[in-house]
């Protein structure tokens, strides 16, 4: 069964982690396996996966944190010494990589080398705006903080963190059985949409193309559409079904536009229609 999946970020390359070791590299436009080869991965574990799809990072909570060239499965480097990683993100420049550890902490890692580049103690990073000029922290999913250009730091709001997502000039935010708000980079509400009862946003983009918020919106109650992907309007937060989601994961590529499944299923990401699918662990 694929737990684990991650896309690079123009979605030409997606990575599917199995719950033991294997992963698999494809190509998305071709539909093709690139390689399959085994890591230190383990359930719980995060995948980032580099924009030129060459080199594969995994996080994990008891082995570290290991680099792959992702072509043939060839170790490049590995820390055994940073461990509960609660989650792994490429950094902007695309040369470095995030992880966000368990113990509220951040570290940001040469992609090549593994070096430690820069360490903000106090801090789990949540999401980097596509050009890296903005921030959203957070402290043990709570205390939000907004960091623009390195410079401007200010508290959002507290409130336990789903996710959030940062477009052009604004940010979104998802809560634990609460609100998603829209607010402006000078902390202005755009808007507030809540989610129906016992229902939470647990999954947020931003398409810098189509110039939109997009989410899952997630029922903890059993229903035959118990995940529903959803865009947002961009103007009054009023929200669209795009469609029921069965598999158990998902992974966005705003830039490409397209979302893809734990069951190999590629989406078109602006009305969720079908694309193709690969056949993952085949």
């Amino acid at each position: 069964m694929v737990r684990h999946l991650a896309c690079a970020r123009d979605g030409r390359t997606v990575v599917a982690g199995k719950v033991d070791t294997s992963v698999e590299v494809w190509n998305v436009n071709d539909e093709r396996p690139l390689a399959r080869f085994d890591t230190i991965l383990e359930f719980g574990g995060s995948l980032a996966l580099r924009n030129d799809g060459d080199l594969l990072v995994v996080g994990t909570w008891n082995r570290g944190v290991a680099a792959y060239d992702a072509r043939n499965g060839n170790l490049a480097w590995q820390r055994g010494d940073i461990k509960e990683i609660h989650d792994l993100f490429l950094a902007a420049d695309d040369n470095g990589i995030w992880c966000v550890l368990d113990r509220c902490a951040t570290l940001l890692l040469d992609c090549r080398s593994g070096e430690t580049l820069e360490e903000l103690p106090g801090r789990s990073l949540v999401v980097e705006s596509e050009s890296g000029g903005a921030k959203i922290f957070c402290r043990r999913q709570r205390d939000v903080t907004l960091e623009i250009a390195s410079k401007r730091r200010t508290r959002i709001e507290r409130g336990v963190l789903i996710d959030a997502a940062i477009g052009d000039d604004s940010c979104c935010l998802s809560k634990m059985g609460a609100s998603v708000d829209c607010v402006s980079f000078d902390l202005d509400e755009k808007w507030r949409f809540n989610p129906p009862v016992e229902s939470h946003v647990i999954s947020l983009a931003y398409s810098s193309v189509k110039k939109r918020y997009y989410g899952i919106l997630y029922k903890t109650y059993r229903a035959p559409d118990r995940k529903m992907l959803i865009e947002f309007d961009p103007s009054t937060g009023e929200i669209q079904n795009l469609g029921t989601l069965t598999a158990l994961e998902q992974v966005f590529s705003p830039i490409a536009g397209i979302m893809i499944d734990s069951e190999g299923i590629i989406r078109e990401l602006s009305n969720a229609s079908y694309l193709g699918k690969l056949n993952l662990f085949a």
